[in-house]
């Protein structure tokens, strides 16, 4: 059991599985290579801070890279349309489409219109 600053990473199956810290959604599973054999135990390491698996055969480093890569998903989710535009990754702007129109969508449904429209003016897309 290990904890970074978005996820909670655990054994599970013979790898290592990142549970959201926010939702609580497995989001992978990593697994070893063959030789290593199923996993059976996972530390940090106090002085570097790096995360180690070990097995039958061997040591391994766990490496977490981009893991802020699926919150933005995680606060459109909740509805938490300022956060997931935050988070958005700044090369998609498909991403940033997307909260926008979902956004705009949410102001409809609650007949604030003039704001609907601002929202939608800043997407990419024609309505």
């Amino acid at each position: 059991l290990a904890l970074t600053e978005l996820h909670l990473l655990v054994l599970y199956g013979g790898g290592v599985a990142a549970l959201s810290r926010l939702s609580g959604e497995l989001m992978c599973v990593a697994r070893p290579p063959a030789a290593c054999g199923p996993l059976l135990g996972l530390v940090r390491e106090p002085a570097q801070g790096g995360l180690w698996a070990w097995g039958e055969g061997g040591t391994l480093r766990v490496s977490v890279n981009r893991e802020e890569r699926h919150m933005w998903r995680l606060h459109l989710e909740a509805r938490d349309f300022e956060t997931a535009l935050a988070c958005c990754s700044p090369g998609a702007p498909s991403q940033r489409d997307l909260v926008l129109a979902q956004h705009a969508e949410h102001e409809l449904s609650r007949g604030a219109y003039t704001l609907a429209a601002r929202q939608f003016a800043k997407t990419g897309k024609s309505v």
